[in-house]
């Protein structure tokens, strides 16, 4: 089985746009990549001599109309995030009509599940700053799994490149397996400047997020996300249950892949 036409829904946003660039960049193979994006997102799409853009509304097309723009892809990928992920049940559905080989579900992160008191049940910041603040849920201590955006584009297309290993499987990528006072240290030691380490008491974070109105501006500032969500993942991390096992890791499974880990990630912003 080989691939070559792959088709990318939500291909403008921080995810897709990692993912178009890794399968332009490929040296193993050279995909056709068809970016399929809303109108008002046209102009924003990436340009490259196998990349093309098709503008279609989701939101109005039928499941034929959908699947006979994708007949002769070979996988489709959902990059869809927030309200588009409503419409993903019509494109996996539209892709299995037209017989698309292999689709990939716009799920690369962990299951953020927020958990109440007696309950059992990855942006680049910018660099040029005097000093960094980290807010830190409950233990700075605490390691958790972090992958960079470029990783999670490398990794997905060397799964096209070998399908037969890939091929209905459940593969998880990680960048980094480390605690917000091993970052902070290598941030200050490739920096050279400080960090500040802010800590939220986890009984503060289960208040904010039960009345997200009493949420400090300095915890929600400059962030696409709402400040809950951000403050029930950091705190998944600072209760040291934001990780996989190892055996649910699959950075080795591809000889070519190479993670960037915090430290090679701040060499290349610092040096």
């Amino acid at each position: 089985m080989t691939f070559k036409t792959i088709a990318i829904f939500g291909s403008t946003g921080q995810v897709g746009r990692n993912i178009v660039q890794a399968l332009l960049d490929c040296k193993k193979k050279k995909f056709h990549v068809i970016q399929v994006v809303l109108p008002s997102e046209k102009d924003t799409t990436q340009q490259a001599p196998n990349a093309e853009t098709k503008v279609i509304d989701l939101n109005v097309l039928g499941q034929d109309e959908v699947s006979a723009m994708l007949r002769g892809v070979d996988v489709v990928v959902s990059a869809l995030n927030g309200k588009g992920l409503q419409l993903q049940p019509k494109i996996q559905d539209s892709a299995a009509a037209a017989g698309v080989k292999r689709f990939y579900p716009s799920e690369y992160g962990m299951h953020h599940v927020y958990r109440r008191p007696g309950d059992d049940e990855g942006h680049i910041h910018p660099t040029d700053v005097d000093s960094y603040d980290f807010h830190i849920v409950k233990d700075a201590d605490a390691k958790a799994d972090f992958t960079h955006l470029r990783d999670l584009g490398d990794f997905l297309v060397e799964t096209l490149c070998s399908p037969e290993v890939s091929e209905n499987a459940t593969l998880n990528v990680v960048s980094d397996h480390i605690s917000y006072n091993e970052i902070a240290a290598l941030l200050v030691k490739h920096s050279g400047k400080p960090v500040e380490k802010r800590i939220i008491s986890e009984e503060d974070m289960h208040g904010y997020v039960a009345n997200p109105s009493m949420i400090p501006n300095i915890l929600s500032a400059e962030s696409s996300f709402p400040a809950d969500f951000w403050l029930q993942v950091k705190g998944i991390q600072g209760q040291g249950r934001f990780w996989r096992p190892r055996g649910q890791v699959h950075n080795d499974l591809f000889s070519d892949f190479k993670s960037r880990p915090f430290e090679r990630y701040f060499q290349g912003q610092f040096s």
